[in-house]
C-alpha cells in the first residue's frame, strides 16, 4: 500500500532479539530496496532486501551487547545471495565495524571475499591473507543462495590463536588465526567498513537474514541451520 506501483526502500532493519540493535539508514540514496515497481523483492520465493553493491548499507550503534563478539566467542549466521559479476573484495553481509578505521573495519565480518581471483567466503579479521582465514572456496556456488554459519570457539586476547569455523551450505572448513580484538561503536549490514576505500565493496545482491549470537552455537548448529533451510529451501 505504501509503495503503490513504485519502489520502496529500507530505512530501519529492526532487531528481533529485544536488545534494540536496530540498523538504520537516513540517506535515501544509500537505502537498500525491498519493493520494486509495486512488488516485494523475492529471492527463492521469500522476501529479501536488495543491496546495490555501491553504497547501500545500514548502520547500528553498538549498545554493548555485541562487544563480546569482537573479543570472544561468537556465532554469525546469514542468508544471502551474491550477484557480483566482477572482482569484489571484502564484500560483507555484516560487520561489527570500528568507527574510525577502514583497515580494521571488518573485524568479524560475514565477508564474501576474493583473493588472487579466488572466490571465497570467510571470517575477516583485519587484513589477513586467504590462507589465514579458514576460508571456503565457494566458486561452485558463487551466485547461489547461501546459508553462512560462522563461529569462534574461545574467548581470546589480542594476538592469540583462535579457532574459527566457517560453513556455507554443506561446505565447512576450520582453522586457527591470529586474533585482533577490537572494541567498536558501530555495526553495519551490507558493507565491510564505514569508510569507503577502493578495496571495500558494498554487498551486491540479496540479504534475507542476519543473526548474531555472542556465544559459540556449534553444538546447536544442526537444529539452527535445519530450521533456516526448511524455511528458505537453500540446499
Amino acid at each position: 500500500t505504501f509503495a503503490g506501483a513504485g519502489d520502496a526502500f529500507v530505512t530501519t532493519w529492526y532487531d528481533q532479539s529485544g536488545n534494540g540493535n536496530d540498523a538504520t539508514q537516513t540517506t535515501a540514496a544509500q537505502q537498500p530496496k525491498i519493493v520494486t515497481s509495486g512488488s516485494a523483492i523475492l529471492d527463492n520465493g521469500k522476501p529479501s532486501v536488495q543491496f546495490d553493491g555501491t553504497d547501500d548499507r545500514l548502520y547500528g550503534t553498538d549498545n554493548g551487547t555485541l562487544n563480546n563478539i569482537r573479543q570472544g566467542q561468537f556465532t554469525y549466521i546469514g542468508v544471502a545471495r551474491n550477484l557480483e559479476s566482477g572482482t569484489p573484495e571484502w564484500n560483507a553481509i555484516y560487520s561489527p565495524s570500528t568507527s574510525n578505521s577502514a583497515s580494521v573495519g571488518g573485524v568479524g565480518a560475514l565477508a564474501m571475499q576474493i583473493f588472487f581471483s579466488q572466490q571465497k567466503i570467510g571470517f575477516h579479521n583485519t587484513w589477513k591473507a586467504a590462507t589465514e582465514l579458514a576460508s571456503i572456496d565457494i566458486s561452485s556456488i558463487w551466485n547461489n543462495q547461501l546459508l553462512v554459519f560462522q563461529t569462534r570457539d574461545n574467548a581470546g586476547t589480542n594476538g592469540d590463536g583462535s579457532g574459527v569455523t566457517n560453513s556455507v551450505n554443506n561446505l565447512t572448513t576450520s582453522g586457527t588465526q591470529s586474533w585482533v580484538s577490537n572494541i567498536g561503536t558501530q555495526f553495519i549490514i551490507g558493507s565491510q567498513s564505514i569508510i569507503e576505500t577502493s578495496s571495500v565493496d558494498d554487498w551486491d545482491g540479496y540479504i534475507q537474514e542476519v543473526i548474531i549470537y555472542p556465544i559459540d552455537q556449534t553444538s546447536d548448529k544442526t537444529p539452527i541451520t535445519t530450521n533456516i533451510n526448511d524455511f528458505y529451501s537453500i540446499y
